[in-house]
């Protein structure tokens, strides 16, 4: 508790004012007199992941034209900080969940799951890894897509089967994610570029129940394409469990027939995107 809000500060300032803000070297002291390399911190579990932000707090995603560079990026940074091999290894376990779960998605980060199992000992670490790669196995290339509803503007139900027919590009995202808006220029150029190809735009909504009349309003104030719809239940939901909804925005492919392309596709602002919706 008495790091965390030196680690966080600058982050949240800039996500809540759009501002850089004024700090004083200074204040960072308390963080820099934490002794990253002492086995003490494992007793901490719950504040590791905001001791690898702090590490990694100059990989901002916005400098990569990939998530894949982002990522290797970030491992670069963690491997030039910590001494102590266990340690070393847990954050590196921590760096590589995120990937998973955030950005490459379970496909491309298999061959750093490997690597990570080649080297890695530690039979916890190595059980924590199955743990968390474990849901996400259903959503491999070529699964079968899981089952979903949602609901449309005017209320009705839509079932995955009635979107079948096309290759289907999948945005989830919600009216508060200042990322997932960022992307909406990008994604309407992406629909206005791919129109004359067999592909469907669809925008799931995770906005909580409540502010399913903010997001209408949204919608159309913003003129948003394809097809829009919302599932019950936000981060809760049928949809967003199966699928391993666990940060927005998400971005996935799903062929006409149904099975997975990429359950962690690239961002509408990504150069990659069109090749991966083609081909």
């Amino acid at each position: 508790d008495r790091y965390r809000p030196f680690m966080n500060y600058a982050r949240y300032y800039g996500y809540y004012t759009n501002k850089e803000p004024n700090i004083d070297s200074s204040f960072y002291r308390p963080v820099k007199e934490l002794d990253l390399n002492s086995l003490s911190n494992l007793s901490f579990k719950e504040n590791l992941n905001d001791i690898k932000s702090w590490y990694t707090k100059d990989v901002d995603f916005s400098n990569y034209a990939t998530v894949e560079l982002y990522y290797d990026a970030q491992k670069e940074a963690l491997q030039k900080v910590f001494e102590n091999g266990l340690l070393a290894d847990y954050y590196t376990y921590l760096q590589l969940t995120e990937q998973v779960n955030f950005g490459r998605g379970i496909d491309k980060s298999q061959k750093d799951i490997e690597a990570f199992k080649n080297y890695v000992k530690n039979p916890v670490l190595l059980s924590l890894l199955d743990q968390n790669n474990k849901p996400w196995e259903p959503l491999r290339f070529g699964k079968k897509a899981p089952y979903f509803t949602a609901r449309t503007i005017d209320e009705k139900t839509t079932a995955f089967s009635d979107l079948q027919g096309k290759r289907l590009y999948i945005d989830v995202w919600a009216t508060w994610c200042k990322p997932c808006i960022r992307e909406i220029p990008a994604l309407k150029k992406l629909e206005e570029d791919l129109s004359e190809e067999p592909v469907q735009f669809v925008s799931i909504s995770i906005d909580k129940d409540k502010d399913k009349q903010k997001w209408k309003d949204f919608v159309k104030n913003k003129e948003l394409g394809g097809i829009q719809l919302i599932v019950d239940g936000d981060w809760k939901s049928d949809f967003a469990i199966s699928y391993k909804v666990s940060g927005i925005p998400r971005f996935m492919i799903i062929d006409s027939d149904g099975t997975i392309i990429n359950a962690n596709a690239p961002r509408p602002s990504d150069p990659a995107v069109k090749d991966a919706l083609l081909n």
